[in-house]
This record gives C-alpha cells, sequence and structure tokens, in this order.
C-alpha cells in the first residue's frame, strides 16, 4: 500500500524474529513490487547491522563478537565460579543455576532494566536468602559485562539493548536513521519485549 501510494521501497523497514520469515517477507515483497524489496530483516540482524555501523557512538568496538549457546553458558558458569558466591555455587548442583541466571540476565536486557534497579530491589527483600541469591546474581552479571567488555564480546540481546542506548543518547544517530528509513513495518507487533 505504502509502493502504491508513491513512498520508495527504499525508505521502508520491515522487521521480524526469524531470518526464515524475513527471507519469506523479503520475496513476496519483490514480487508485490518487481524490483529489489526495502530493507527487511529480523530485529537482530538489524540492530547487528546498526552497530558495526555506528556503535562506537556508544563504545562498541565496530570488531565485536557475537557471544550465543554454549560459549555463553560456559562463560558464565566460569564466572559464578571464579566469584565464589555460595548463594550460585553451593547447591550440591550449582550448574542447574546457569541457566536460570542466564534467562534472569537475559529478561533484565530485553526489558531495559538497569542492573541499579535490581540492587535496589535486593536493598528492599525481606527474604534474606532470596535477597542473597539476587545479590549475587548481580554481582555475577557485572562480572559477566565486564568480561565481555574486556573480550569485545555482546549477546544476543545486548545487541537490542545498546541500539536502544544509541538512539536514546544520540540525537543526530537517531535522526539519520529516522530519514532513512520514516516508514517502518513490524511483523508481529504484539510479541514485543520493550527493547524490541
Amino acid at each position: 500500500r505504502l509502493v502504491a501510494a508513491g513512498v520508495s521501497p527504499q525508505s521502508i523497514l520491515v522487521m521480524t524474529f526469524t531470518e526464515r520469515a524475513a527471507t519469506e517477507m523479503r520475496q513476496r515483497i519483490e514480487l508485490l513490487i518487481d524490483g529489489p524489496a526495502p530493507a527487511v530483516g529480523t530485529f537482530h540482524s538489524t540492530a547487528l547491522g546498526w552497530l558495526r555501523e555506528d556503535g562506537r557512538s556508544v563504545g562498541v568496538s565496530p570488531g565485536f563478537r557475537i557471544l550465543a549457546g554454549a560459549d555463553r553458558w560456559i562463560l558464565a558458569r566460569e564466572l559464578m565460579w571464579n566469584l565464589g558466591d555460595v548463594a550460585l555455587t553451593g547447591d550440591e548442583r550449582p550448574d542447574d543455576l546457569v541457566s536460570p541466571v542466564l534467562q534472569m540476565l537475559e529478561r533484565m536486557k530485553q526489558e531495559l532494566v538497569p542492573f541499579e534497579r535490581l540492587g535496589a530491589w535486593t536493598a528492599e527483600g525481606d527474604d534474606p536468602e532470596r535477597t542473597e541469591l539476587m545479590r549475587a546474581c548481580l554481582r555475577l552479571f557485572r562480572a559477566y559485562e565486564r568480561e565481555c567488555r574486556k573480550r569485545h564480546l555482546l549477546d544476543f540481546d545486548d545487541l537490542l539493548r545498546l541500539v536502544v542506548r544509541m538512539f536514546e543518547t544520540k540525537a543526530g544517530v537517531l535522526a539519520r536513521y529516522q530519514a532513512r528509513f520514516p516508514h517502518l513495518l513490524v511483523d508481529e507487533y504484539q510479541d514485543l519485549n520493550l527493547a524490541q
């Protein structure tokens, strides 16, 4: 409809969740407009490109690497043991906590919850055991961030979080992207988290 109304396809950004959906959308659009599709990609691939291009503005090295899967789990586990927090490593099977702790970190990043807020929550806790676990998680999250920064690593949730920070703090960068893509189509909008 936008193209039929005279809008240039190159001014449209189409974002979706999976590479498969992006590929399918790109193909459908190209058939409809009989030409190259506008910018079509996943939230993460789009953010990746933007950080490669402008991430320096928020302290992201253009040569960063993505930390994912088993490597991410292994780093978190190593840091848990290096920190030696009994709340994280004192159980009979402490490796069982690695995945839930990483899921908590993912959720915080997806909902743009700063570590300072978790720190405030732990100061107000009325359950000592839970409070100590949250404090241990906060120490782990800070260690994880420091280690990732040192190694020039970003996880998938960092991609979105850092683009949000870039747009919130760098008005000139935001204005450039707004001018480049004045039209935005988001697939499955109802499923977005705050960072998306």
